[in-house]
């Protein structure tokens, strides 16, 4: 409904809270969007306990991540639209719609989770 037909591409990258060390590739053409786990956010995988990284290994990522100009490290969300001016702009005024307000941030920063109705597992299809 938001995405015209004058919309013709879109992609980049995308931070979903609740995913919290998921780096997602958006990647719209046409009428088809297709959205993957590319990587992860460092910020994102510092909050785990378990994983491999040494002390100096943390320290440096948190070096990193302090020079970082954003609120949350290196999670963000930057996608490029390309299309006819009307429609992209009531494409990105329905994604600016979907980014969490103050209120929102506050309450997953005191431990709240948003509910994820995206499947936990997938497999590629070749």
């Amino acid at each position: 409904r938001f995405m015209g037909s004058r919309v013709y591409r879109s992609k980049g990258f995308f931070w979903l809270p609740g995913r919290d060390d998921l780096a997602l590739l958006w990647n719209q053409a046409a009428g088809s969007i297709n959205l993957e786990f590319i990587s992860y956010w460092k910020a994102g995988v510092l909050t785990h306990t378990d994983n491999s990284l040494t002390k100096e290994e943390r320290a440096a990522i948190h070096e990193q991540l302090a020079k970082m100009p954003g609120r949350f490290g290196d999670r963000r969300c930057r996608l490029t639209v390309i299309g006819e001016s009307g429609e992209i702009d009531d494409f990105v005024l329905a994604l600016r719609q979907c980014l969490l307000t103050e209120e929102e941030i506050r309450w997953w920063q005191q431990g709240g989770i948003f509910h994820d109705p995206w499947p936990t597992k997938v497999a590629r299809l070749a």
